[in-house]
């Protein structure tokens, strides 16, 4: 375990580098060979080399899941105090970098992260609106999960516990916490019994523990001038044991926050996700897969007829696309059928895929539920990904999802395989209104549906669909039955095995 490694912090926009020291630095700071600002702070060794430490690389897989984090959910507010939940977080950080300890500035920055986790999920706020319950016990599992020292998990999931012993030593301190902390210690437990507090008191950590209290409690000026996170990122992946990434291999971390809302509702929204790690392309891509010609026994082209086009059809979908092009192969494959096995459990492998350019004027989809449309390949667990080409919005008919754990034969359905009227008119949609490079994860039974496109503007997404590796790869197999025509299925009259879509396909 790491206790006293060397505190390196890096500039705000650059990685580490081996240190050389300058004259306009100032006296605790040095630029590395690329004239890239840096602190040094305690001499120290981490138990690794140095050159370990000061890498080059690109931002390792720790501090990306948390840059992601605070750039989506950051600047929430901190509830019931007068900043942003990463104000103060960085506050924290900052007033630890005086104690010249890198754990605990680690610690410091991360210690409300499950604040952010809960935001993020999705979750409704807690503690009479004061923010997510049990957020320093989820906050640590995620500190663990991004590969940090144990000791960094144990002092974020510590802080609550040390405004509680505080306020059972010293009742005048409960007196001077904010209102917001003072609610929130109604639902942590209230100050500790005396047996809590003698047991606390003996954990060989508890000066650091009060320490993060303290910073806790001053980080919350209005107007402070603190690093960004990016001060931070070499020392997170300093200490985390994934360390630095290679080019196309950062992984995204799913934390406990959003599997416990999509095991609860069946769908999960996270934020920015296609273009983690890389911006991806993924209109070019679709504008270019839509140019491709007709090949048979290759990708599927569909139209849908379109009173107002000169032509009296606009393109409506593309399907089969993956094994032709490099960028959605890595998006498919890599970055999002890892995140899909990481809500699972298990392996996921992509099963199908299509992009709905939904043009102006396009048409919806009536209430359905995806897994019937399969044809019973791959098991009957099936997860889609909605990856946002263009901001979803009121007027361009956006997916809607019905929350709760569905599964087959809860939903009628009628000869067409969709959720009949009757049934849809007692189900609760939820408008999924979101930007371009979103994510929508759903399950295969979580009914949906959309209304047609009434803007003047295309609502273009591609939807990437996974089942359970342990039934094998059914990718080509779903394909060559669509090819060959199974359950008549004709690339000419329809676009799926089930009759959702509301508009008219054609040649």
């Amino acid at each position: 375990e790491l206790f006293s490694p060397t505190l390196i912090l890096c500039d705000a926009a650059h990685s580490c580098g081996s240190g050389e020291r300058s004259e306009d630095c100032g006296p605790s700071q040095s630029r590395n060979r690329s004239g890239v600002q840096a602190l040094v702070i305690s001499p120290a060794p981490f138990g690794h080399d140095d050159a370990a430490l000061l890498t080059d690389a690109q931002a390792g897989p720790a501090s990306s899941r948390v840059a992601a984090l605070f750039a989506s959910h950051g600047n929430s507010d901190y509830i019931g105090e007068p900043i942003s939940i990463a104000a103060h977080s960085l506050q924290a950080a900052a007033l630890a970098v005086q104690l010249a300890l890198a754990i605990a500035v680690a610690a410091a920055l991360l210690h409300d992260v499950g604040h952010l986790l809960g935001l993020e999920a999705g979750m409704e706020m807690g503690m009479d609106g004061c923010g997510v319950p049990d957020h320093e016990h989820s906050g640590a599992a995620f500190v663990r999960q991004l590969g940090l020292p144990e000791r960094v998990a144990r002092l974020v999931a510590a802080h609550v516990d040390a405004k509680r012993f505080l306020c059972w030593r010293d009742p005048v301190y409960m007196q001077k916490l904010s209102e917001a902390s003072k609610t929130t210690l109604r639902f942590q437990g209230g100050p500790m019994s005396e047996e809590e507090g003698l047991a606390w008191e003996a954990d060989p950590d508890k000066d650091t523990y009060l320490q993060m209290r303290q910073w806790d409690e001053q980080a919350k000026e209005t107007d402070a001038n603190v690093p960004g996170f990016k001060h931070y990122a070499c020392l997170i992946d300093n200490l985390s044991m994934h360390g630095a990434a290679t080019l196309g291999s950062l992984k995204y971390f799913v934390s406990d926050a959003q599997r416990a809302f999509w095991n609860d509702n069946g769908f999960l929204i996270i934020k920015g996700l296609a273009n983690y790690g890389v911006d991806r392309e993924v209109a070019t891509w679709a504008e270019e897969i839509s140019r491709w010609p007709k090949v048979e026994g290759k990708w599927l082209l569909h139209w849908e007829a379109s009173a107002s086009a000169p032509d009296g059809k606009i393109f409506c979908r593309a399907e089969n696309f993956v094994n032709f092009h490099e960028g959605m192969q890595e998006l498919s494959k890599g970055l999002l059928a890892d995140v899909v096995s990481q809500l699972l459990g298990e392996e996921a492998l992509l099963f199908k895929e299509k992009i709905n350019y939904k043009l102006p004027g396009g048409a919806g989809f009536a209430a359905h539920q995806d897994s019937p449309a399969y044809l019973k390949m791959g098991g009957d667990k099936h997860v889609s990904a909605m990856v946002a080409i263009d901001a979803a919005t009121m007027y361009n008919g956006p997916l809607e999802v019905a929350a709760g754990r569905w599964g087959p034969g809860v939903v009628p359905l009628n000869d067409r395989g969709v959720i009949t009227p009757e049934a849809d008119a007692s189900i609760s949609y939820t408008p999924v209104i979101c930007e371009a490079g979103d994510v929508v994860l759903f399950d295969g039974w979580t009914p949906h549906r959309s209304s047609a496109n009434q803007s003047a503007d295309p609502r273009r997404a591609v939807f990437l669909t996974y089942s359970l590796a342990r039934h094998g790869d059914m990718h080509a197999e779903y394909y060559a039955a669509k090819h060959r025509g199974a359950k008549g299925f004709n690339s000419s009259q329809t676009i799926s095995f089930q009759g959702d879509f509301e508009g008219k396909i054609v040649a």
